[in-house]
């Protein structure tokens, strides 16, 4: 059990120097209003510089690209079927290398503005993997407002906030994929509340090192983002042989306490944590249909504020696996999964967490995967009380057509509490988005979520009582616009509506944010 979705922290705020005299908020929307006008300014000077380039040939020109390199035929052929499976016409060339070794290369016939365009990316390289380069970096400017920056039902206070995010990835062999590491959520047991569906690699092993960090550029009274910067440091090794598979990963977070449709929120000093999950796991194909597999978590947060300090937490937990092949294309499943939660602080929530998990997972092509899976969930605190209970999750990513894509996630699970005076907290959540491309250069998603939380038990002795009951709704639109492969513009606007049985826990927001990024 994993990530899906990040969860935000519960609870009445105080909002302090919050409260200004009117000339300093005149004063402060100037500030914003001159903020956002900047970034404006370098979003044009971009699109400017991008269309001063010369246009390259015309779009019935195709040119023959090479996509890979391998030392033996059979993956380069295996490649070349990935390609022809997504719709591509090429071929696999056989030479001699630099060191005298013979080299097979796999060519694909592209038309020629796809080579230079950004926008191509989402039809070649996002969906094939390996162009050629070992390091990549990527500085991204955002610039966000926020008409409710305190995610208050009564006091709302508008904000505009910029930051700056370098990024820098290693990846072994080459590949022009980013490593994909989701966000920590230390709400969850094991740090994720899904684990994200393993992609399908065509190479004997993948190592990748990945680092990021946001560096606030303003940061006013009202920000919701704080004026210190958050980092991720994350590292991972996969090993893919004949039958035996092995992995290992590590990722190291200093952040705040919770997120919330992917925006750091309440940034005070209280909320702020560092986090690491080390994991590890091996799966051995028996050869006979059935691959057994199993892994290892261990998660560590700690809080920055001695008023956090009972949250301190440590969980370890295993998950074996078994999966059956129907075909090469569907597997059933079953799984049991353990996590032992530890607070630091010896609280009574300490808790032993159980599923017993069974479903089927699909890879009908790279595009188009996912897995199903649903059974029974048990929650033992440590005085004996326990919850028992359904669980499920569900992820999916099919490609409709070559240039619309549907991503599906949901799930039913327990999570630690946040609200004071409960004991745990029962989160059912989904989420929605369907990109499509509507040219070589623009791409524009829909996004929906639904996030309900109900916390439970003023006391181990009654779990069953429901204290707190939270609707969380989102609805959001994005447009990418792509001047070139390395320059990509983004645009997106969000609305927040979230209902409570705890009045003082409502809140309307509407975000809006604007981005561009330039990769290396």
């Amino acid at each position: 059990m994993s990530h899906f979705a990040d969860q935000r922290a519960y609870g009445k705020r105080r909002f302090g120097s919050a409260f200004m005299p009117s000339s300093l908020q005149s004063l402060q929307r100037t500030i914003q209003i001159r903020q956002a006008f900047f970034l404006v300014l370098v979003i044009l000077f971009s699109i400017r510089t991008a269309w001063a380039a010369p246009e390259l040939a015309s779009e019935n020109r195709v040119e023959k690209t090479e996509m890979g390199r391998f030392s033996d035929s059979e993956t380069a052929k295996k490649f070349l079927g990935k390609l022809t499976e997504s719709g591509y016409t090429g071929s696999v060339e056989q030479q001699k290398g630099n060191n005298g070794q013979t080299e097979y290369l796999v060519y694909a016939l592209l038309p020629a503005p796809d080579r230079e365009e950004a926008g191509s990316e989402s039809l070649t390289w996002s969906l094939l993997g390996a162009k050629g380069k070992n390091i990549h970096a990527a500085v991204t400017l955002t610039g966000i407002f926020t008409d409710n920056a305190f995610n208050s039902r009564d006091n709302r206070k508008s904000d505009f906030s910029m930051f700056l995010t370098p990024e820098v990835w290693l990846n072994l062999p080459r590949t022009d994929m980013a490593a994909s590491y989701a966000g920590l959520s230390p709400r969850s047991a094991g740090g994720h509340i899904l684990d994200a569906l393993p992609g399908e690699r065509i190479y004997g092993y993948q190592a990748s090192l990945y680092y990021r960090t946001d560096i606030p550029l303003n940061a006013s009274s009202n920000s919701p983002y704080g004026s210190i910067a958050t980092h991720k440091v994350a590292a991972g090794l996969t090993f893919i042989g004949n039958r035996l598979s092995l992995n290992v990963s590590d990722q190291f977070e200093k952040s705040y306490q919770e997120r919330e449709a992917g925006q750091i929120m309440r940034p005070d000093a209280r909320d702020r944590y560092d986090a690491n999950r080390f994991s590890a796991g091996a799966a051995y194909d028996t050869g006979n249909r059935f691959i057994l597999s199993i892994d290892y978590v261990n998660f560590i947060t700690n809080y920055r504020s001695q008023t956090e300090e009972d949250l301190d937490r440590h969980d370890y937990g295993f998950t074996p696996a078994v999966r059956y092949r129907l075909n090469p294309k569907i597997n059933l499943l079953a799984e049991y999964t353990y996590y032992a939660v530890s607070y630091d602080s010896g609280s009574t929530l300490n808790s032993r967490e159980q599923y017993l998990l069974g479903g089927l997972e699909w890879r009908l092509t790279e595009k188009s995967f996912g897995r199903f899976m649903a059974g029974y969930e048990v929650k033992d605190f440590k005085h004996g009380s326990n919850y028992k209970g359904f669980s499920f999750e569900l992820q999916t990513e099919h490609r409709l057509t070559p240039k619309t894509q549907l991503s599906l996630s949901a799930y039913r699970k327990t999570n630690e509490t946040r609200v004071s005076g409960t004991v745990f907290d029962i989160t059912i959540g989904a989420r929605l988005t369907l990109s499509h491309m509507i040219t070589s250069k623009i791409t524009a998603a829909v996004k929906l979520a639904y996030l309900n939380d109900r916390y439970k038990g003023t006391s181990l002795s009654s779990l069953s009582k429901t204290v707190v009951n939270d609707d969380l709704y989102q609805a959001g639109i994005e447009v990418q616009y792509a001047f070139r492969r390395w320059l990509r513009a983004r645009a997106e606007y969000l609305f927040t509506q979230k209902n409570s049985s705890e009045p003082d826990y409502e809140y309307r927001s509407n975000t809006l944010l604007l981005g561009l990024t330039g990769s290396f």
